[in-house]
């Protein structure tokens, strides 16, 4: 009898123990087929490029309010929301604390992209000689460079990862960072990078975006080397074919659609880790909210509610 009550203890803990965790809370990253570009990435990094790798059409929306007005007329929320570093040159942080309280709050992705104002003047798209600066710490271009890895760091010290997307759009000849070529843009990718691991924000999973078709130059001309990206992600993808492009750009590393007017469809779509659909204020005749509808429709569409419990990622 003392036998059959110690073997029935021994059931209810292992029971109590597989009920108090969900399947991909502590996923062995070593086994997920990929491991992050930054040898000194933390657990929550590593735990959300697993995920990525090992799962897809993880859905994504820009800007919290958007995110709510999906949910308004889908019933889901999207897994992803997208935040932006936009104003922070003139001021305002205020993204960082509104990523943190948001995932805190609904246990979602959060994403950063940066559409970098010239350091020198102007918008992201303006002329802006930046080259002669690559290697001056005392420069503009190093103090904006600090300032985001600063803020990024404030999300690692909340305990949270984040979908890093800087440079973004790299083949289009559009961005500022484009358009002093491709050799140019791999060496300001670089100082990002140096300036994150000299600051100690590792909580970054590196995303490299470019347009894997329609553009002038190829995107793999622009890919800044596979120890230094995670991500390899299209905006506004094509066909098939430029998923295939993407995968071997980054020698199958996880593959991702960064920025869309249509969300992905499971049904016909190529299976990209991620699909992140632009802001509604852009959405015009694309056909989006229509896109939304038939993605929330297919039950392989990855929303906010079937994500692990990323604060287990420790």
């Amino acid at each position: 009898q003392k036998i059959d009550m110690r073997i029935t203890l021994l059931l209810l803990t292992l029971v109590s123990l597989c009920l108090s965790r969900k399947p991909d809370d502590n996923a062995e990253v070593a086994d997920c087929g990929q491991l992050p570009a930054d040898p000194n990435a933390n657990n929550q990094a590593k735990n959300l490029l697993c995920y990525l790798k090992t799962h897809s059409f993880i859905s994504g929306q820009t800007d919290v309010s958007d995110a709510e007005y999906v949910q308004n007329f889908t019933g889901r929320y999207p897994a992803i929301v997208a935040f932006d570093f936009y104003h922070y040159t003139d001021g305002d942080t205020s993204d960082t604390a509104k990523a943190i309280n948001w995932t805190k709050t609904m246990n979602g992705i959060i994403a950063f992209q940066w559409h970098w104002k010239c350091p020198y003047g102007g918008d992201y798209w303006s002329p802006c000689n930046f080259k002669p600066d690559l290697n001056n710490p005392s420069s503009k271009l190093w103090a904006n460079v600090n300032l985001i890895m600063s803020e990024l760091k404030k999300i690692q010290d909340a305990g949270y990862p984040v979908l890093f997307r800087p440079l973004h759009e790299s083949n289009n000849n559009f961005m500022w960072w484009t358009k002093s070529g491709y050799d140019g843009y791999k060496g300001l990718w670089q100082l990002l990078w140096n300036r994150a691991q000299a600051i100690g924000t590792h909580n970054l999973v590196w995303v490299f975006n470019g347009m894997a078709s329609g553009q002038s130059t190829e995107m793999a001309w622009w890919y800044p080397g596979d120890n230094v990206a995670d991500v390899i992600s299209t905006d506004y993808f094509q066909s098939w074919s430029d998923y295939s492009k993407l995968q071997g750009i980054g020698h199958n590393k996880v593959v991702a659609l960064s920025e869309t007017f249509n969300q992905l469809n499971p049904a016909t779509d190529p299976p990209f880790s991620t699909g992140v659909v632009w802001a509604s204020r852009d959405w015009g005749n694309h056909g989006t909210v229509e896109s939304w509808k038939v993605a929330m429709a297919n039950p392989k569409t990855i929303t906010i509610d079937m994500l692990p419990n990323m604060t287990m990622w420790m």
